[in-house]
């Protein structure tokens, strides 16, 4: 599947490019204040972090069990595929539209059907 390939390539390249700009952007701060003012925050990151990643989880298996059985993804694609929806949808101004497209279209180059409703 070309198309596939092709999303999974564009996905990869702009998580690098987004690594290489947090990068620039934690060495033009300054990168001991950056990390100075991360561990200020303490172990209140981590429980906030964990906390998000409990709700993702939590909203991926709901999400998952309502698709039938026969067009079900893994866990963890799902977590994944809905995990990249939140982030379109928390970055553009797209009235969380656009995430909705781009989860329906990861899950769909995943292998699930376009259409589970019969």
């Amino acid at each position: 599947m070309k198309a596939s390939r092709t999303i999974k390539f564009t996905a990869y390249l702009l998580g690098f490019v987004g690594a290489a700009l947090l990068t620039g952007l934690m060495i033009s701060q300054g990168a001991a204040d950056v990390i100075r003012a991360v561990a200020s925050i303490g172990w209140g990151l981590v429980a906030i972090s964990g906390l998000h990643i409990a709700k993702r989880l939590s909203d991926t298996i709901g999400w998952l069990m309502i698709i039938p059985e026969r067009d079900r993804l893994r866990l963890h694609t799902g977590l994944w595929i809905h995990w990249m929806g939140e982030s379109v949808s928390d970055l553009l101004p797209t009235a969380r539209l656009g995430g909705d497209i781009v989860t329906a279209r990861l899950a769909a180059s995943e292998g699930m059907a376009t259409r589970t409703c019969r």
